[in-house]
């Protein structure tokens, strides 16, 4: 004949039962990451990030002005290049040969207007900047049972930006940072034909974008216009049509030594 359980036995029971459910709480979001990825069968790997290292040969080169924008290029490519409206908005390309360069001309971002990378660099508490070398820092391997629900979706969001759209580590062939307390930014070189810095400083923020259509681009070259650019925030304004582009284009100011 079966006995009763006691009652001490029935508060084990219910306990063990408690800390179970307790447990598959906790645990849940974690056992559905791992079991998306498993599914997926994702695998993200991280990418090195090194420090910006300008070699400063840029003597005979030309200072170049566009907007707020202020750079130097080699002379050549400066009196040369051709000037057109680039094919993002609130972009202009500069052509010189099999070298193209497009630049971003910032505006002034209002406070309550952000895009989608700003909000979420916010949300982790970190600027543009950090967000962006994080998030190419990060892999899958991060994963760990003991991080708390925040460390997951700290972990989880980072992750989200190696898609295609923003910043994938598959593309990446080499990633560099520069930051001088006044300018952040990321110099991605997603090939040998093709690269990317990501800037920001103080209200402004945009890219500059390097591509070779038949060689290589000269990486020395590549990280003297980056460490060379500057922006004046008393020249941002509103958003620019494609008129103001145009006239900022035309009047680009090149000054040879």
């Amino acid at each position: 004949m079966r006995r009763r359980a006691t009652k001490q036995q029935i508060a084990v029971s219910i306990g063990i039962l408690v800390a179970v459910a307790a447990a598959g709480f906790w645990w849940a979001p974690h056992i559905h990451w791992v079991y998306t990825l498993s599914r997926q069968d994702v695998k993200i790997a991280p990418v090195a990030v090194k420090e910006l290292k300008a070699s400063g040969a840029t003597d005979g080169w030309a200072k170049c002005r566009i907007g707020p924008l202020s750079f130097q290029l080699p002379a050549d490519f400066a009196e040369n290049a051709g000037r057109e409206l680039g094919k993002s908005p609130g972009t202009v390309t500069l052509t010189e040969g099999d070298l193209e360069l497009t630049l971003f001309i910032p505006f002034r971002v209002p406070a309550d207007q952000k895009t989608v990378l700003m909000a979420m660099a916010d949300e982790l508490h970190m600027s543009m900047h950090e967000m962006i070398v994080a998030a190419y820092r990060s892999s899958t391997d991060d994963f760990r049972w003991t991080m708390s629900r925040d460390e997951l979706l700290r972990h989880q969001k980072l992750l989200s930006l190696s898609q295609p759209n923003f910043f994938p580590h598959d593309r990446s062939v080499a990633v560099e940072t520069e930051s001088d307390g006044a300018k952040e930014s990321v110099l991605i070189m997603n090939a040998a034909e093709v690269a990317m810095l990501q800037w920001k400083t103080g209200a402004a923020n945009g890219y500059l974008s390097f591509a070779h259509k038949k060689g290589k681009l000269n990486l020395e070259t590549v990280r003297n216009v980056c460490h060379s650019l500057a922006c004046d925030e008393s020249k941002l304004g509103n958003p620019w049509t494609k008129k103001d582009l145009q006239k900022i284009l035309d009047g680009m100011e090149v000054t040879t030594p």
